[in-house]
């Protein structure tokens, strides 16, 4: 008697031609394939003639699949337990370079300035790393010699905790999908350096007046009266630093009382990179704002500084 198994094909984001194959099993839930491939690649082949042919193969890893798309010829290393042997090292970049050209080149750089705090794992095969290797790492990066070197004022390891469970969970869903990731719930309180100073997260009205006029004071005496006025727009429009710096004399709309946001500047975070104004905003391709009348009278006050008459 022959038996037939329910399979289902779903495509995996930013990797064309590449899914995962998925089966349903006794409780009838989709999950990876307990034998066998996990992964399907398609590739368009040239032979001598000029003719084209379609190519489909399967893998039990994404590498392999990304290899073949590449055209490329990849032999995966078993671990003797059966598991991809891959360092962390190897993960690290195979990361960096699949998710990190997916986001905006100041959030590269700060990711990429991460891999120092992950040294302790560099040459460790990534299947043997289970949760004690990462209660081992805690204390590493927490002993007062290592935040010495690094930053004295550090109350926590949060972000970086948040961008190495990312890097082992792409290991997860794209090489091998039955690593157990190894962190525990314990884990983020252990992260904690020093508690953090209390602090009120908002000013009174008499505290945020006295605010500005020491900031007014202190722009002005600088010469940089650009950078007081900078604040009061970013301020009145409760936009990001970035969204009101790009702001231009003709996206205050005074015909329809509305300023257009459609802009940000990407401020370096690395020597030899200049700072370009890109289109739309961090969170979306852009906004429409209400021109207040007090947002009017700081905006014709700044065009009088910087000499604007248009």
């Amino acid at each position: 008697m022959r038996f037939f198994v329910q399979r289902k094909i779903e495509a995996i984001r930013n990797n064309p031609g590449i899914a995962r194959v998925f089966v349903m099993d006794a409780k009838g839930k989709w999950s990876a394939p307990a034998r066998g491939a996990g992964f399907r690649a398609i590739r368009q082949t040239r032979k001598e003639d000029g003719t084209t042919i379609r190519e489909t193969r399967y893998f039990n890893s994404m590498a392999e699949a990304q290899a073949f798309r590449r055209n490329e010829t990849m032999t995966v290393a078993a671990h003797p337990n059966g598991r991809v042997q891959l360092t962390f090292a190897e993960l690290f970049d195979r990361w960096a370079n699949n998710f990190l050209p997916h986001c905006e080149s100041s959030t590269r750089v700060r990711y990429l300035s991460y891999r120092k705090h992950f040294r302790f794992f560099e040459s460790r095969i990534v299947a043997e790393i289970d949760a004690a290797s990462v209660d081992q790492w805690i204390n590493v990066i927490k002993s007062p010699a290592y935040i010495e070197s690094s930053n004295r004022t550090r109350c926590n390891y949060e972000h970086e905790y948040t961008i190495l469970r990312g890097i082992f969970r792409y290991y997860q869903e794209r090489i091998d999908s039955e690593y157990r990731l190894p962190f525990r719930k314990d884990h983020r309180k252990m992260l904690i350096v020093r508690k953090r100073p209390a602090v009120a997260k908002d000013l009174s009205a008499e505290q945020f007046r006295s605010f500005l006029d020491a900031l007014k004071a202190i722009c002005f005496s600088a010469g940089c009266p650009a950078i007081w006025y900078l604040a009061r727009i970013q301020y009145l429009t409760a936009t990001r630093i970035q969204e009101a710096a790009a702001l231009r004399v003709e996206d205050f709309d005074f015909a329809v009382r509305r300023i257009r946001v459609e802009r940000r500047v990407q401020w370096s975070r690395s020597r030899g990179v200049s700072t370009v104004i890109l289109d739309g905003t961090k969170a979306d391709r852009g906004k429409s704002l209400l021109l207040l009348p007090e947002t009017e009278s700081v905006f014709t006050e700044l065009k009088l500084a910087l000499g604007v008459r248009e």
